[in-house]
């Protein structure tokens, strides 16, 4: 495994890539969406995505960005998926992680080196994934519907109403979008805005701020949905 650093300034993206080995992508400050085929994670402080081998991504930045990112061979870590995830990052392992970049590239065998990086290995855990994926649709209809929404997740028609736009029955579409997300059109739109919410707070805007562009019932309901999904309120998240 080697651990590297890089700093990214608001905007900027990696391009769209792949590698042999897989990759966990910690954000150490700042926010970072990440785009796959099989759809967008959104990385804000405390937390990573895996990308497992061979899988072409690309990484954009939310905000300014410290990637902190560890690649890893696939045989050292047996357990981990084979689909992308967002993942917690412990203090525990945020600390190894900066403490590995410390260290000798590549680091020597048989020490105190070798004895830290099986350490930080053993502490990423692929038990608590973070809910912060937006799966992709795959049909045409489909995916120009959610393109239009990813531009505008404040767009608040209902399902039937978009049905109109596409010439399908309203029921045709619900039955489609679970089938090829996993998700009701109500739950991946609610996942969409949570996930923008996440894009703007990282980018100093307020909760009032948020709720209001968002087009949430009030602060509270943002606040509730926020909690809902994250297990806290925003202000407490960053």
């Amino acid at each position: 495994m080697a651990v590297f650093a890089l700093d990214f300034a608001q905007g900027a993206s990696t391009g769209l890539h792949a590698h042999p080995f897989g990759q966990l992508v910690h954000a150490a400050a700042g926010v970072m969406r990440v785009v796959t085929a099989d759809g967008t994670f959104v990385v804000p402080p405390g937390r990573a995505v895996w990308i497992p081998p061979a899988l072409e991504h690309e990484v954009w930045m939310v905000s300014s960005v410290a990637m902190r990112t560890v690649y890893v061979v696939p045989e050292a870590l047996p357990a981990a998926p084979s689909t992308a995830a967002v993942v917690e990052v412990t203090p525990l392992l945020g600390e190894l992680i900066l403490e590995a970049l410390r260290r000798p590239r590549p680091y020597p065998l048989g020490g105190a080196d070798e004895r830290l990086f099986r350490v930080l290995l053993d502490n990423v855990s692929f038990q608590s994934v973070v809910p912060l994926h937006l799966p992709s649709p795959t049909s045409v209809h489909l995916v120009a519907l959610a393109t239009r929404l990813q531009r505008d997740p404040a767009d608040k028609r209902t399902l039937a109403e978009w049905a109109e736009t596409t010439g399908q029955s309203a029921r045709t579409l619900a039955r489609t979008f679970r089938r090829e997300t996993g998700l009701s059109f109500g739950a991946w739109r609610a996942q969409l805005r949570l996930m923008r919410a996440l894009e703007l707070l990282a980018r100093k805007r307020s909760v009032t701020e948020v709720a209001h562009a968002l087009r949430y019932e009030s602060t509270s309901a943002f606040i509730q949905a926020f909690r809902r999904h994250l297990g806290t309120t925003p202000a407490k998240y960053f």
